[in-house]
């Protein structure tokens, strides 16, 4: 069976448009209402290098204690685009079995717990804030998603679950860098770049999908 993945037309998304970097949440609720109103489900393969369509990704950043945990993705992860790069955020796409696109932050939640679960080992209590969104078009990976940008707050050290396809460890957030030996993927340099500016918003919103608490 093919693999279908959540998707939003470009221009449903952005209109005339066309916002790159880090954008806080508070100036992107348009982005927001969009996927609410016009995501869909569409072939995985026929999406990948269609630039008029945005594959819509939920990205963790994990935080603790003043530190995040960065990844070094090997050559086992399935987006070969992303081998032996660095990432301050682990997330992916969203499928069918995380719920229905009528009930769009329902289905956002459902995609971003899986993907925090299968990728990290993250013991509660933990608390995730929505802190803005990500566009790249300078690249054929970053033209063809758009991410969700969560922080996430662990009470515990965070660590790779999923360590066949990446190796981690943990950054001090105030000099972020790359390993030695690794260049930082274009939507962690953005988020680098952007520090300031999401790690430490207080959530639009007390409620989901702005602010997710496990106790």
């Amino acid at each position: 069976m093919r693999e279908e993945v959540l998707v939003v037309r470009r221009e449903s998304l952005f209109g005339a448009q066309q916002p790159q970097g880090y954008i806080p949440v508070q100036k992107g609720f348009s982005y927001l209402r969009a996927c609410r109103r016009h995501s869909f489900f569409a072939p995985r393969h026929k999406v990948e290098n269609d630039p008029t369509l945005k594959q819509i990704i939920p990205y963790c950043v994990l935080c603790w204690e003043g530190r995040i945990l960065v990844v070094v993705r090997k050559k086992t992860q399935s987006e070969a685009r992303l081998h032996g790069l660095a990432s301050v955020g682990v997330g992916g796409h969203i499928t069918p079995a995380d719920g229905d696109p009528a009930d769009f932050d329902r289905l956002l939640l459902a995609g971003f717990l899986r993907e925090l679960s299968e990728e990290v080992h993250v013991r509660t209590p933990w608390r995730a804030t929505l802190c803005g969104f990500l566009n790249d078009d300078s690249n054929s990976v970053g033209s063809v998603h758009f991410g969700f940008v969560y922080r996430v707050e662990c009470a515990a050290a965070p660590v790779v679950a999923e360590t066949e396809k990446m190796r981690g460890g943990l950054v001090d957030a105030s000099t972020l860098t790359p390993p030695e030996g690794t260049r930082w993927e274009s939507w962690s340099q953005i988020l680098v770049e952007a520090a300031p500016l999401w790690l430490n918003a207080p959530p639009a919103m007390s409620a989901e999908p702005f602010l997710i608490t496990r106790p």
